[in-house]
């Protein structure tokens, strides 16, 4: 009876643990979700600044073409839900197009380092499921 006992209290102890750590993920991911154009350009400016060593100049170069490719992006997304094969495709192509106006404002050891911290992006990433693709073998 008390190995029962001890092992009820254990499961209700990871159950709770398990249920705490899935509503702080989804507030994140909330919060996340709905940070505006320019949330989202100045934490990017600012994180691009300290890992590139950008010079004021360039700085506020990079916020204008964030904010002008968040906000391309942003209209794109809100367009609607029935396309998503084409919403992909358009943000891809704001991607590319913003990532090539970057370089330009960037100095060649700048580009190297930025091009890194993509492929370190990748690498972290895995083969994790991108948002709204099912894993196989579930459910």
């Amino acid at each position: 009876m008390k190995r029962i006992a001890i092992t009820f209290i254990g499961v209700m102890v990871a159950a709770t643990t398990l249920m705490a750590q899935g509503e702080q993920s989804s507030a994140k991911t909330l919060k996340h979700a709905q940070r505006t154009p320019e949330e989202r350009s100045k934490e990017m400016t600012a994180r691009l600044k300290e890992e590139l060593n950008l010079t004021d100049q360039q700085s506020e170069e990079l916020y204008a073409i964030h904010l002008k490719y968040a906000e391309e992006r942003k209209g794109v997304l809100d367009a609607g839900r029935e396309e998503r094969e084409a919403q992909r495709t358009e943000i891809k192509s704001i991607n590319d197009k913003q990532k090539a106006e970057m370089k330009s404002v960037l100095t060649e050891e700048q580009v190297a380092r930025l091009d890194e911290m993509h492929e370190e992006r990748t690498q972290r990433r895995g083969d994790r499921p991108q948002r709204g693709q099912r894993r196989r073998g579930r459910g």
